[in-house]
């Protein structure tokens, strides 16, 4: 896929004057998709035009609008109450902002599930695309969105940023030249207590978070979907995959052993 630097903003929007600024909307602003807001915000060729979010106080980024039930519980609700030089238009509707001719590109930190559809939609609509990590749910999906950015010579960027990091071109380049010698086989591990589904918090969060993502039972207690560790975790998986070129990996999930999986 086409790609750009993540704070590269003049590199982010194909066919314009290095000089102009980059109109970007943002498409999910939850916590991830704030982060991403204020980071871009500090570019001095980006300009925010557009935000689009189904929760109205992350669209009008009013903390104090938050149901007391999440501001009390959960630790990532981000603080918002950004400062726009200019007037932002807001969207509930994602394919409203995708018609909005004052973007240019869009970042687009919704869930995992909605990256292929808004992605594809995006470069089919004439904008570029930052897309966070990660790309897709599935191989077809990511397929196909590398499909349609390469037919409509769009420029698409995904938020993998160990990718990026020159420590980390480093150190697969080294790996790759044989500096350390044949590697046959690489494991990665998917451990930790991160909010919303750290262990010391299970039993205070269950009433809240129940119902609201699918659980299952593992060693250790409570955990969320299985696809949805794996969203995360996967990326320790696959930089492992990048750095070695090595074709099985073992995968380890808080203790849960899966089976190894042939990656190509």
């Amino acid at each position: 896929m086409a790609a750009a630097a993540v704070l590269g903003a003049p590199a982010l929007v194909s066919g314009r004057n290095l000089n102009d600024k980059i109109l970007m909307g943002f498409i999910g602003i939850g916590n991830r998709g704030s982060q991403l807001l204020n980071i871009f915000m500090t570019q001095p060729d980006v300009q925010v035009t557009a935000l689009c979010d189904i929760y109205e106080p992350f669209l009008q980024r009013d903390r104090a609008q938050v149901d007391h039930r999440f501001s009390q519980s959960v630790d990532r609700i981000p603080p918002m109450g950004e400062s726009f030089p200019k007037s932002v238009k807001r969207y509930h509707d994602f394919r409203r902002l995708l018609d909005d001719k004052q973007v240019d590109a869009v970042c687009i930190a919704t869930p995992d599930h909605w990256h292929a559809l808004q992605t594809i939609a995006a470069c089919r609509a004439g904008k570029d695309v930052y897309i966070e990590k990660p790309l897709s749910i599935t191989l077809r999906e990511g397929r196909r969105m590398v499909q349609v950015a390469r037919e409509t010579n769009r420029v698409v960027t995904v938020g993998i940023h160990r990718r990026a990091s020159p420590i980390y071109q480093k150190l697969v380049a080294e790996i790759l030249s044989g500096k350390i010698g044949h590697i046959s086989v690489a494991s990665a591990a998917r451990i930790n207590n991160m909010m919303p589904d750290g262990f010391t918090l299970r039993k205070r969060r269950r009433r809240i978070l129940t119902g609201t993502c699918g659980w299952v039972r593992a060693p250790g207690g409570l955990f969320s979907s299985i696809l949805r560790r794996t969203s995360f975790g996967g990326g320790a998986i696959i930089h492992r995959r990048w750095a070695t070129g090595v074709c099985i990996i073992s995968m380890r999930f808080a203790g849960c052993s899966m089976k190894q999986r042939r990656l190509r």
